[in-house]
């Protein structure tokens, strides 16, 4: 024998879209609601915020759910509760995880890596004339210098304005056209490693988040044989955590002397050496025209 609600629900099917159908689909969206609104508290230890929360989230489908029924002897209620118990536990989840990030962040501020920009210096074109200058070097190894020193503006592309860094062409060697090039190519190579940094941050934040949670239901545990299983599951986190600690910290904020040697057409070897050769000119270099 057909219950009352299910009677309502077959009815309301055969005759959605006409003016009776929608007079009974208001009155049954109305009865429905009362129920979902107050479910999430007969299951869960979810707060009236949470119980509208749920609602709001579970109305725009409540329609479909209607149509969809189709009685095999369970009653609807036995179905719709059926799909509220797996829409609630979804939605309990995703209520604990962000209480959790709450006091996550309120715990410990989540590592983020960033650098923090230094004040950049609006004179570095005159700086490197001053250099050029005053280095008092033959021809040869004047281009030479200022061969090393691109090498070393490219080194920093990611923290150089760009109106600075188009003052320093031709004044390098290379025309503006070329080092604007030059500095697409090293940002897109670094969007790249940035993405990828942000998105081993977010992994990390997660399994922090994981851990601390692990660790609070470790604290509250009793049970010898579960306690065993969460201590599994924390070394397990901490594990991945230290991974992803290296992996973000091997990520480099500027680009890799191959990406350069890439853009300026030298070998890696040249790249490095005249770095390392440019470094030992300006430690020894009289006046600190870069510090």
């Amino acid at each position: 024998m057909l219950d009352y609600m299910t009677h309502q629900v077959l009815v309301y099917q055969t005759s959605s879209g006409s003016t009776d159908g929608e007079i009974l689909k208001q009155s049954l969206m109305e009865e429905l609601t009362l129920h979902i609104y107050s479910y999430p508290g007969k299951r869960h230890c979810l707060g009236e915020e949470e119980w509208s929360e749920f609602l709001l989230g579970f109305h725009g489908k409540l329609h479909d759910i209607l149509l969809n029924f189709r009685y095999r002897g369970p009653s609807f209620w036995g179905y719709l509760n059926k799909v509220l118990e797996w829409q609630l536990l979804s939605f309990f989840r995703d209520s604990v995880r962000s209480r959790q990030n709450q006091w996550v962040c309120e715990r410990e501020s989540i590592l983020e890596y960033s650098r923090e920009e230094e004040s950049q210096c609006t004179c570095l074109s005159h700086k490197i004339i001053c250099l050029l200058e005053s280095a008092q070097l033959t021809d040869y190894r004047t281009d030479a210098l200022r061969s090393r020193l691109l090498l070393l503006v490219l080194k920093n592309v990611a923290f150089i304005p760009e109106k600075e860094y188009s003052s320093l062409f031709p004044l390098l060697g290379p025309t503006l056209r070329e080092g604007e090039e030059y500095r697409d190519f090293l940002l897109e190579k670094m969007k790249r490693k940035y993405e990828r940094k942000r998105t081993l941050e977010s992994k990390r934040c997660e399994n922090y988040c994981k851990l601390t949670l692990t660790e609070k239901k470790r604290s509250e545990e009793t049970d010898a044989e579960l306690i065993c299983y969460l201590d599994e599951k924390a070394h397990l986190y901490r594990k991945r955590l230290k991974s992803l600690d290296r992996q973000i910290r091997s990520i480099p904020l500027f680009p890799s002397n191959e990406d350069i040697s890439g853009v300026v057409n030298q070998p890696k070897g040249s790249v490095d050496s005249g770095l390392f050769y440019l470094r030992n000119f300006l430690e020894s270099f009289d006046k600190p025209v870069f510090q």
